[in-house]
């Protein structure tokens, strides 16, 4: 590498919220343990592109333009790389999904959350335990585990040929096993142009790539990319586990019919059936087991769907006629049935449900002073002998005591007259 080479540029002039200096400071140390990192408002002027390794486009909202479309692919055709982080939110603003289409990959507009809560409170904060595709193993060729890493505020993305995924959603998120990181080398040359695209803009960012295993996902991807030789094995289309459809229990249990039940050595079917101590349904036999359609049940179930029954019974008139003529052979009187009221009776009481008022978190009520009743609703005279028997008014002259009296009597007028 020349003197004047640079190894890894961060763009900071298509709308990225996120650089070295604000957002992804700690990427940027991690990274420079290793390589060079340096940042650039316009990464197509002053020919940074023939004199930079690797490019990182991390969040960007402006849209590109076609010369700058045509600058990245011959950058690509000379062996340069790209890490672009795109997320579903940057999907709207940015156009970069147009070039990473050309090259087998595609972010789409959704949202990765977490299903089921482990360790963090917020869904789109989704702790991945199961995301590597490509495993390692030990010298005991015992699988090893890789630990898991935080997915926060990511999508999913569309990997198909010559792209290959690295990362996937895994089993505990919604949508499950769902690529998530992609990458793409030039398959006629092993010098060529590389691509590493990862749906999340906040997977690095200061407050999450000190989290789980971040870390070490940086090493790993960031190491891949700028590998001399990549590995002889990669993962590929056919190891993401293809997504099985599940039944739709609640439209499932909306259609369901009255459980058929056998009492008495009677069976309850419907069609034309007939069966050892089983059901029939339709036209069928079954020995011990549910006939269905056209043919015999014998150790096994057909088409499970058809045991549901949607369609409604209508009520039929056509023997109306037969059953008036059976009351008039009976000679039974033809009324309308009348309704037997049920009677109930009350084991217990009516009763209310209970409401307790909420407890709020308040200040203590303040506390109430000391007050002496007696000493305020006795007779005069009994005031008047505890004034004379308190111990500090026993030392008091004369005229402080008959104040008191005359205050007690109310003779304070008179009192004042002589005084």
């Amino acid at each position: 590498m020349g003197s004047n080479q640079l190894e890894i540029i961060f763009s900071c002039g298509q709308g990225e919220k996120n650089t070295p200096d604000s957002g992804y400071r700690l990427l940027a140390k991690r990274l420079r343990q290793t390589w060079a990192v340096e940042s650039s408002k316009n990464i197509f002027a002053n020919d940074l592109l023939s004199r930079c390794r690797l490019v990182v486009f991390a969040g960007s909202q402006k849209k590109f333009t076609a010369k700058e479309f045509a600058d990245l692919r011959q950058y690509l055709k000379l062996g340069g790389y790209l890490v672009v982080l795109l997320g579903s939110d940057e999907t709207v603003e940015s156009n970069l999904n147009h070039l990473l289409e050309e090259y087998g990959m595609t972010v789409n507009s959704d949202s990765v959350i977490r299903s089921t809560f482990k360790k963090y409170f917020i869904p789109k904060e989704a702790l991945i335990t199961d995301g590597y595709l490509q495993r390692t193993t030990t010298s005991n060729n015992t699988v090893q585990n890789q630990g898991g890493f935080l997915f926060p505020y990511g999508s999913t993305m569309k990997v198909k040929s010559p792209a290959i995924p690295l990362l996937i959603t895994g089993s505990a998120c919604h949508p499950m096993q769902k690529p998530i990181c992609g990458f793409y080398a030039d398959p006629q040359s092993p010098k060529g142009g590389r691509i590493l695209t990862i749906s999340s803009v906040q997977i690095f960012h200061d407050g999450f790539i000190e989290k789980e295993e971040n870390l070490t996902l940086v090493d790993r991807l960031f190491g891949l990319i700028l590998a001399e030789k990549l590995p002889r094995v990669l993962p590929d289309e056919s190891d993401v586990p293809e997504s099985e459809p599940i039944v739709d229990i609640a439209e499932i249990a909306s259609r369901v019919t009255p459980v058929l039940e056998r009492f008495g050595g009677v069976v309850y079917g419907s069609g034309n059936s007939s069966g050892n101590g089983s059901v029939g349904s339709g036209n069928g036999s079954g020995n011990g087991l549910v006939g269905l359609g056209n043919g015999s049940g014998n150790g096994s179930v057909g088409n499970l769907k058809r045991v549901y029954e949607t369609d409604c019974d209508a009520p039929s008139m056509a023997k109306i006629a037969e059953v008036l003529q059976a009351f008039r052979e009976v000679g039974a009187e033809n009324e309308p049935l009348s309704l037997v009221a049920p009677k109930f009776d009350g084991v217990y009481p009516s009763m209310q449900p209970a409401v307790y008022p909420p407890t709020f978190d308040d200040l203590p009520r303040p506390q109430l002073e000391m007050f002496d009743f007696n000493k305020e609703f006795v007779a005069g005279r009994e005031k008047l002998n505890h004034v004379v028997l308190d111990r500090k008014l026993r030392s008091l002259m004369c005229l402080p005591y008959l104040e008191c009296s005359s205050v007690l009597f109310k003779i304070i007028s008179q009192f004042k007259k002589f005084s």
